[in-house]
């Protein structure tokens, strides 16, 4: 594993040794590739509730594209940092902590999660990402976990 700059000594990612591309490049190469995007939503249809398929394809790869521009905006700018595009990981997070794990979105309503590590102020290491649509609670809910025994039963696979 090796830390790579991604932009501007502001932006760092994490790349492996068996991967060719740093875990930031590799997401936003996934989230703009319509066929990984389609095949991703067709794969998780259940958890879209209804939604347009082709829309949420379309919104993921907007929201790639959108935060690939404004971290790289941030990352140039003087006036604005790249802590203004992530938050703690944990929303009940409300201090400052030492090598904090933080989520970035372009929005709310988005689909798309750039997960980082914040070493200081305008400084992170993009450690992964993901497409969201549900929350791991819901899913708990989802299938009637509430409790240890209800929770060893589940089958993760």
């Amino acid at each position: 594993m090796e830390i790579v700059d991604i932009f501007a000594e502001k932006l760092y990612a994490v790349k492996y040794a068996y991967d060719t591309i740093d875990v930031y490049n590799k997401c936003i190469e996934s989230w703009t590739d319509v066929e990984y995007v389609r095949e991703f939503v067709k794969k998780h249809q259940s958890d879209i509730k209804g939604k347009d398929i082709n829309k949420v394809v379309e919104n993921i790869i907007e929201d790639a594209e959108d935060i690939d521009q404004l971290l790289y905006e941030l990352s140039l700018s003087t006036n604005e940092n790249i802590d203004e595009f992530f938050a703690p990981l944990l929303n009940s997070e409300y201090k400052v902590q030492l090598l904090s794990k933080q989520k970035g979105r372009i929005h709310r309503k988005s689909y798309t999660r750039i997960y980082g590590i914040k070493i200081e102020s305008n400084c992170f290491v993009i450690t992964g990402g993901a497409i969201k649509f549900t929350l791991f609670m819901d899913y708990l809910k989802d299938n009637q976990v509430i409790d240890k025994d209800t929770f060893q039963d589940l089958d993760l696979k």
